[in-house]
């Protein structure tokens, strides 16, 4: 089975009028912004909001910490202006095998709202297995430090 390859690319959504600017860090997928796969919407990656939110969201795509999402998926992308879950949240299923981190089955997820959760729109995207050593080097370098290691 192929391998994918993951990277973080420093990125910033623009502010104007009615919105803040926000940097985070884009999840680049075999060279592509996951997000451009994911479709449009406003939304920023889980990795932008502060030093905790960055160790929170590592801690989970490493599976080292629950999600806090009815469906366990891992948020990956969260509203932009509070970063908060309530605003809906674009986020995959995560599992290890194989020295391998499996990403897939993305979805839109709003844990106020079970009825909004949606599949569909995104079943075409993914799988992507990542090597387990790259995975953990690409979270390390962004600032996240293992401590269980």
């Amino acid at each position: 089975m192929n391998t994918n390859t993951i990277a973080l690319k420093p990125t910033v959504r623009e502010g104007a009028d009615n919105r803040q600017e926000r940097p985070y860090l884009e999840f680049v997928v075999d060279g592509v912004s996951l997000l451009s796969l994911l479709g449009p919407g406003d939304f920023a990656s889980v990795l932008s909001f502060s030093t905790a939110a960055l160790e929170a969201s590592a801690r989970c795509l490493l599976l080292r910490a629950p999600s806090a999402l009815p469906s366990g998926r891992i948020p990956l992308y969260v509203c932009p202006e509070c970063g908060g879950l309530a605003c809906g949240t674009l986020c995959v299923s995560i599992a290890l095998a194989e020295g391998h981190f499996i990403w897939s089955s993305f979805a839109f997820e709003n844990p106020n709202d079970p009825e909004a959760l949606d599949v569909k729109t995104h079943a075409a995207v993914g799988p992507f297995r990542f090597p387990a050593e790259s995975y953990v080097s690409v979270l390390t370098a962004a600032g996240f430090r293992d401590r269980s290691a």
